[in-house]
């Protein structure tokens, strides 16, 4: 069905909370559907902290799942050859989450704020688009003094994204695993 529309104005990445009328200023119908657009965003926001995550910054979230990096933006990450192209390519408003993309690099690391308790960890997903062999997608957890490598294996490809399980099998003795 096609709509007799001047113009579609609301963006997402503007964070506008309402439209104010000029003084003196005829009304528009865009004005008036640039408001319904916010208000219809603010309800599935709304929606979506009660039901998706349970809250804005997941402080009531009750899932088996977490999420290492939302990468909504690069601090922490770094490659190897540093020189290498490393940015966040696309941030998701909807739901938080974005990707990351190295470009011309050998190694990808990611230093998080704070530790993670990685001692009840059974398996970490992991989803990537490049063309690489599956063996060379590792990934690992270091303590400082100790590294250690989780067992990779690739599962089914999901909308040309692939996806990898890593399992950490019996972390070595005295490993922080936090």
């Amino acid at each position: 069905m096609r709509n007799d529309v001047s113009k579609l104005s609301f963006s997402e990445i503007n964070h506008y909370l309402g439209v104010v009328h000029q003084m003196g200023r005829q009304p528009l119908e865009a004005d008036w559907n640039e408001q319904n657009d916010l208000m219809l965003r603010l309800v599935q926001r709304f929606a979506g902290d009660a039901i998706h995550t349970g809250s804005p910054n997941d402080g009531f979230r009750v899932d088996t799942r977490l999420l290492l990096d939302a990468c909504d933006r690069r601090t922490g990450w770094s490659s190897t050859p540093a020189a290498a192209n490393l940015f966040v390519d696309y941030f998701d408003h909807r739901i938080g989450d974005g990707s990351l993309v190295a470009a011309g690099v050998t190694a990808v690391a990611k230093q998080l704020a704070t530790p993670i308790d990685f001692s009840g960890l059974v398996e970490l997903i992991v989803h990537v688009k490049g063309v690489f062999a599956p063996a060379n997608l590792v990934f690992y957890a270091s303590d400082g003094a100790t590294t250690h490598a989780f067992t990779m294996t690739e599962l089914v490809a999901e909308d040309g994204w692939r996806v990898f399980q890593a399992i950490p099998g019996a972390w070595p003795v005295g490993f922080a695993a936090n």
